[in-house]
């Protein structure tokens, strides 16, 4: 797709950041240019007025806008070592109610999207020093700036124009400070460079030479996290983080298609980024929550950037899930709000007939979040769900469960993650929260260490958080499906040699068989774990019955002592954890020897 007056000169295929210097890079054409050229809302209007789900959707938007018409503009308060906060909430007012106005002509949210603009663009600084902040603040002003270009006066344009050069654009050239997101290859990346490049593409005429730099600077780093997905899609921050690191991915993306005409060569067609939209829907569970390993909450959202990625790969199936969350919860669970127009942008453009349920049952991935997950189907909700993760603690965003697995069935999630800590409320309480060391704070926390996952411990002790495993084999039949991991170097200073596997047999009764020898000088206290929702009581015999909604699962060992305890931490910092228990089995195994603990949950007979 070209635009009138602008002549694409593009060498669409570059690997390196070298080759990315010399891509001819067109002017992007007249206002509007970020995502909706002129009578780009047309095709919005059509979607709301033929599809209830998107009248909805932008009922929420206009339903918003309406809300805050009567409240002040934002202030610049500091949260900590942040002002995230306000730029995320400058970023939903200004993209919200420049979108309602375009598609709405109501002048009301036009005046109210320029008042917020000069009162953000008159703070003193946008928080450089954490510069999501930066980046955030510079994508809001860009939005409403490019939509709102001609019903700007010159002098709003001129203040809005230069806060995003003196408050974004200049701080992004200390790289060796706080612009050092160009080095890194995960959600930092993704989230300031896209919002860099919206100020650089809004303020082309401007600031041409700048706003070139500010480009190509992209188009040289944004491919290092372009390569963090694995070659199936596998993201290594987890599903919350997919929504944060690839939506921007996404609308960085199609903005420079909507500007240029092209994605300038950033997206490598045989890369694993296109496929992970496959790994988001896999990460999906059947109940409508998600395999949250890491920093991320057990509840899914919609994913709805997927709409652009779908159209991108052709797979309308990539949207079912999204659906599905929308026919059980509306529009209350939505991954990043303040990106929801994109809805509307991506979705009006696809045709809904033509989602389907996904074909296949599981998904593997290698990169630095090796995954197996076993869904048992796609249209019922009871549907059984298995997802182990190998890997390495000390990841992006990274806790101990390396080996770890969750499970569901009948709507239940019988093991369990609870998921990340507040960061403010961690941070706030003293704890070095982002230092992943071995014997660093972090793993304290409850929610992040050993305990709280569905692994082994051995002697107390936390394992090797630097060490990444991926899956020795693995199993895709009717009658086994899962993992083997070779776990020994997780406790290389307590064991001689531990194998763990991870299954579901034809039944859907889920195995753990834990391998383990011990060292010829000296036995090993051994404890396996598992976090559950259900509610747990202990019988004569020493089995766990676990219970929760008329359901019943019960959890065995060939070994050990069982143990049912409250999921509440040591620490004043700790969550609560209300409706959680951790289950398991304790035993002693002395030296020089070798033994088979097997732990099955099953249904009663």
């Amino acid at each position: 797709m070209t635009f009138p007056g602008i002549i694409l000169a593009v060498s669409l295929l570059f690997s390196s950041p070298e080759a990315a210097k010399d891509v001819d890079i067109p002017h992007p054409g007249p206002h509007p240019r970020i995502l909706l050229r002129e009578k780009g809302e047309e095709g919005i209007r059509n979607a709301i007025g033929s599809r209830k789900v998107f009248a909805q959707a932008d009922s929420v938007i206009v339903h918003y806008c309406d809300s805050i018409l009567g409240e002040p503009p934002l202030e610049r308060v500091m949260t900590g070592r942040r002002m995230l906060s306000v730029s995320r909430e400058a970023l939903r007012r200004i993209f919200y109610l420049s979108y309602s106005f375009r598609v709405h002509e109501d002048r009301r949210y036009l005046e109210r999207a320029i008042e917020e603009m000069l009162k953000v663009s008159g703070f003193s600084s946008w928080n450089p020093s954490h510069f999501l902040d930066t980046g955030e603040m510079t994508m809001a002003l860009a939005i409403g700036y490019d939509w709102l270009f001609y019903e700007m006066t010159p002098s709003q344009r001129e203040t809005v124009s230069k806060a995003m050069l003196e408050k974004g654009f200049l701080p992004s050239k200390d790289e060796e400070g706080c612009a050092w997101f160009y080095s890194s290859p995960l959600n930092w990346n993704q989230v300031c460079n896209a919002g860099l490049t919206y100020g650089a593409i809004a303020l082309w005429d401007d600031y041409p030479a700048e706003s070139e730099r500010i480009v190509r600077r992209c188009l040289e780093s944004n491919p290092l996290s372009m390569k963090s997905y694995s070659p199936e899609g596998g993201y290594e921050e987890g599903y919350g983080y997919w929504g944060y690191g690839s939506t921007f991915e996404i609308m960085l993306i199609s903005a420079l298609e909507s500007a240029f005409g092209s994605d300038l060569g950033l997206v490598d067609s045989e890369g694993g980024f296109l496929r992970s939209g496959r790994f988001i829907q896999m990460m999906t569970t059947p109940s409508g929550g998600c395999f949250n390993y890491g920093d991320c909450s057990p509840e899914a959202s919609v994913q709805y950037a997927l709409g652009w990625m779908a159209k991108r790969i052709h797979d309308p199936s990539l949207l079912y899930n999204e659906l599905r969350i929308v026919e059980r919860k509306g529009f209350d669970s939505i991954i990043e709000p303040r990106l929801f127009p994109l809805f509307l942008i991506y979705g009006s453009a696809l045709d809904l007939n033509a989602v389907t349920p996904p074909e296949g049952n599981f998904y593997q991935c290698s990169g630095g979040a090796p995954l197996f997950i076993y869904r048992e189907g796609w249209e019922d909700e009871g549907d059984a769900y298995l997802g182990i993760k190998a890997g390495m603690a000390s990841s992006s965003h990274g806790h101990v469960d390396v080996s770890s697995f969750i499970f569901e069935e009948e709507g239940v999630r019988w093991a369990a993650d609870i998921g990340g800590e507040d960061y403010q409320r961690i941070e706030g309480s003293g704890v070095d929260l982002w230092d992943n060391k071995q014997y660093s704070p972090r793993w304290r926390i409850f929610r992040l260490g050993p305990i709280c996952h569905n692994i082994l411990t051995v002697n107390g002790q936390i394992p090797d958080v630097d060490v990444s495993l991926d899956f020795s084999r693995s199993w895709k039949c009717p009658v086994k499906k899962g993992v083997e991991i070779y776990t020994s170097l997780l406790y290389m200073n307590d064991l001689k040699e531990c194998v763990r596997q991870v299954y579901l047999d034809g039944e859907n009764t889920l195995f753990t068989r834990d391998s383990i020898a011990t060292l010829k000088d000296r036995g090993a206290s051994i404890s396996w774990h598992m976090c559950s929702c259900a509610e747990a009581s202990l019988t004569p015999d020493g089995k766990i019955i676990l219970s929760k909604d008329g359901k019943t699962r019960i959890l065995s060992s060939s070994e050990g002592i069982p143990f049912i305890r409250d999921a509440k931490g040591p620490n004043p910092y700790d969550s609560p954890n209300y409706g959680y228990a951790i289950v398991g089995f304790t035993l002693e195994v002395e030296p020089d020897k070798e033994c088979i603990l097997e732990v099955r949950l099953e249904k009663p007979r």
